[in-house]
């Protein structure tokens, strides 16, 4: 039972307990069910109001019992009445006086215009049922407001939690994409040996570069976003967990990006190729629609949502494609690593590649359901 309405009509009957009677023990509303009744009004008042765990939903009228001769009519019409109403509002007024029976017939339609309660102990309990009632909803908006500060206050640390995280230097940018562009790097210095293989290598490989260097852009545009969101907005959440994701589809693009070169300049086309053609299935070395989402990121006017949802559908397919790829599960992983790591300390890269390999291996990922938005996995 919803503890707010249980203790204000445990003080309503025990504020009017000369017109009500108890039928549920109060120390047993809490496993009353929703539609028994806890207490109602007794006969000291012209019809009944019956007070249940969803406050007033059901309201009886009292019963009318009697008969009269239609004006102009020769048979007797019955008016016997015995109503409920099922309402999720105050209950109707049903005014009841004996000596005014208040029937008339209209195109041989009996109406019925009586009011309820009809005495006024009747009518000074259905005003404190007004009150109440304006009491419990006040309640009700004051306690969802507390709650609504407290999950808003529990929001706005993980969001600080969040930003310290991804910026430990506090320099405002995010420090998956600090440092200088390695893979441009170790791409000039293997340019010669790669063009001997192929020259149109080169060509797919600045498209790769190009690829990571506008993901950035759009990683460190959806994090400055993050840090300027308020904590009441909606997708706040969502915009952290999608921007986990877009961090671990980064990490994949560039750990396979450096492989792709590693690979090739060691001969080992079978791996290369692998990676090549997944590049080639996610349309990694077409960087056009990269780039809309970059405008559209920029672009305040843009309906923000629908943007994230993009990235995330975006990044999930990335992703998932990436799993499919079989060769960072086999032992020669071990070695492909080893050689990739010399050929990055060359470059004087930071870089620790192993590292890299253990967060992309060990990340749950972020998905969303907009139904039941946030849900890990």
């Amino acid at each position: 039972m919803d503890e707010i309405i249980k203790i204000n009509l445990k003080i309503f009957f025990q504020e009017n307990e000369n017109i009500l009677d108890l039928i549920i023990p109060f120390e047993k509303w809490e496993i009353a069910k929703e539609n028994e009744i806890l207490f109602l009004s007794n006969n000291k008042i012209k019809g009944q109001i019956v007070f249940t765990p969803k406050f007033t939903q059901v309201t009886k009228i009292h019963r009318i019992t009697g008969s009269f001769t239609g004006l102009g009519m020769k048979s007797i019409i019955d008016i016997t009445n015995e109503g409920c109403l099922y309402t999720d509002d105050l209950p109707a007024y049903y005014n009841y006086d004996a000596s005014k029976h208040g029937i008339f017939i209209k195109n041989n339609i009996v109406k019925i215009t009586h009011m309820f309660p009809a005495d006024k102990k009747g009518r000074e309990l259905y005003q404190n049922l007004i009150k109440i009632k304006s009491k419990i909803k006040k309640e009700h908006i004051k306690n969802y407001e507390g709650k609504m500060d407290e999950l808003y206050s529990q929001i706005m640390s993980l969001k600080n939690e969040f930003i310290n995280e991804h910026d430990k230097d506090g320099n405002g940018i995010i420090d998956v994409i600090e440092g200088h562009d390695d893979f441009m790097k170790l791409l000039t210095k293997y340019q010669i040996k790669i063009k001997e293989i192929d020259s149109n290598h080169i060509k797919n490989f600045i498209k790769v570069s190009n690829h990571l260097r506008t993901k950035r852009e759009n990683i460190q545009t959806l994090f400055t976003k993050i840090k300027s969101s308020n904590p009441k907005d909606d997708n706040l959440t969502d915009m952290m967990g999608i921007l986990e994701n877009s961090i671990h589809s980064y990490e994949l693009t560039l750990f396979n990006s450096f492989q792709m070169i590693n690979t090739l300049i060691d001969d080992d086309l079978v791996t290369f190729y692998q990676i090549y053609e997944t590049f080639d299935k996610i349309n990694l070395f077409n960087s056009n629609w990269q780039n809309e989402l970059n405008e559209k990121l920029k672009n305040i006017e843009n309906k923000l949502d629908d943007i994230f949802y993009s990235i995330q559908s975006m990044e999930m397919t990335f992703i998932e494609e990436f799993k499919k790829m079989s060769y960072t599960t086999q032992k020669s992983i071990g070695a492909l690593n080893k050689s990739l790591s010399t050929k990055l300390e060359s470059i004087n890269s930071g870089i620790n590649i192993n590292n890299v390999l253990s967060g992309v291996q060990i990340y749950q990922l972020y998905k969303i359901n907009k139904q039941t938005k946030g849900l890990i996995e």
